[in-house]
């Protein structure tokens, strides 16, 4: 029986004590987050015999309803019956899970993890998209044996390779949005880094110099760590900018300032340093499946879920996998974990069948 999913919006906000009691409100891959006032106004056990309603998590003061893949219909429907009365997150946040959100300090790793988690996340559905559009341009040539340079096939390949050509602004993008600081003054930092006039430097393998210190020639396509760092470093020199400068020049003299910077730094050490950092943590990975497929196996298709549960899978496929299927056309991180997925999918339809009502 389907779901009337203007009812169920409907039935949420009365279970978790009305629009009234909403505080803030945001949406996961699979979950609807409320944040309400009053948890004694909440009915809890009403909340969770609804249909279309999983299981419901309570996680540091948010209650996460679990829907699956009408989430983002059900956030629809809730947004537009909340309006301006409540806090509204239109992002997809990262998906954490069970993790228990704690207050007070965290360790370096964990925030690295999420901050990288946070902004990979919002930009999964692209990947998705630009992977079934290689899909289909790959069952076109080997399923009904349509030549490779028909320009049909041309154009699949190069829309499905535009994402990891212009990884470093899409990053840049989603960045700037976590950090919170000017979004076309961070485009234009990240997008230097893919700029064919500022790659057409180094053609023929020309010596490039800024301000007599030397630039190095790195590939940053694919890269995921120099976008985020230059990002950050952007949003706390703004802030730095801002309490300095006065009020009436700040509109001009912050943009200029931070872009004057930052991007140098880029260039010369952030980017660099960035690259090489990710190809290292890259290479761990490759490395172990090349020593031996069955052991990385193991140790990757393993311990996926528990790294889904800490939110740490995200990072993972932001550092390794986004690289490797720019460089390489494929993924060894995907090939380790993927069967651990099929067994959960194969586990869920015996159950499905095995208990369901004849």
């Amino acid at each position: 029986m389907a779901i009337q999913k203007q009812k169920l919006a409907a039935d949420i906000l009365e279970y978790v004590g009305g629009v009234d009691n909403v505080r803030d409100v945001a949406h996961c891959m699979t979950r609807l987050r409320i944040v309400v006032k009053d948890e004694k106004a909440v009915q809890m056990k009403q909340l969770e015999k609804l249909e279309g309603v999983m299981k419901v998590v309570i996680l540091g003061g948010q209650y996460q309803i679990v829907l699956g893949g009408i989430v983002d219909d059900i956030f629809d429907e809730v947004a537009a019956v909340c309006g301006d009365r409540v806090n509204i997150n239109e992002e997809m946040i990262a998906e954490n899970l069970d993790a228990e959100t704690k207050k007070g300090r965290r360790s370096l790793l964990g925030m690295l993890v999420e901050t990288i988690s946070a902004i990979v996340t919002p930009i999964i559905p692209a990947m998705l998209a630009c992977g079934f559009i290689k899909t289909l341009a790959v069952l076109f040539t080997v399923v009904f044996k349509v030549d490779e340079a028909n320009s049909t096939i041309q154009v699949l390949n190069v829309v499905s390779d535009t994402l990891y050509a212009l990884f470093p602004v899409i990053i840049g993008w989603s960045a700037a949005k976590q950090f919170k600081t000017n979004m076309a003054v961070s485009l234009v930092i990240v997008a230097l880094l893919v700029n064919p006039a500022f790659t057409g430097l180094f053609a023929d393998g020309a010596s490039v110099t800024f301000l007599g210190i030397p630039v190095t020639d790195v590939y940053y396509g694919s890269s995921v760590l120099p976008a985020i760092l230059s990002i950050y470093l952007l949003s706390r020199v703004v802030m730095l900018l801002r309490k300095i400068i006065p009020g009436p020049l700040r509109s001009i003299f912050v943009p200029f300032l931070s872009t004057l910077t930052v991007f140098p730094l880029l260039i010369l050490a952030i980017g660099p340093i960035g690259v090489w950092g990710g190809n290292l943590f890259a290479s761990l990975f490759t490395s172990m499946y090349d020593f031996s497929p069955i052991l990385a196996g193991a140790l990757i298709g393993g311990t996926w879920q528990i790294l889904i549960i800490f939110g740490m899978h995200i990072a993972i496929l932001g550092l390794v996998s986004v690289p490797n299927i720019a460089a390489y056309g494929r993924d060894t991180v995907i090939m380790t974990h993927a069967p651990s997925l099929i067994c959960q999918v194969a586990a869920g339809l015996a159950v499905c069948l095995k208990a369901k009502n004849p």
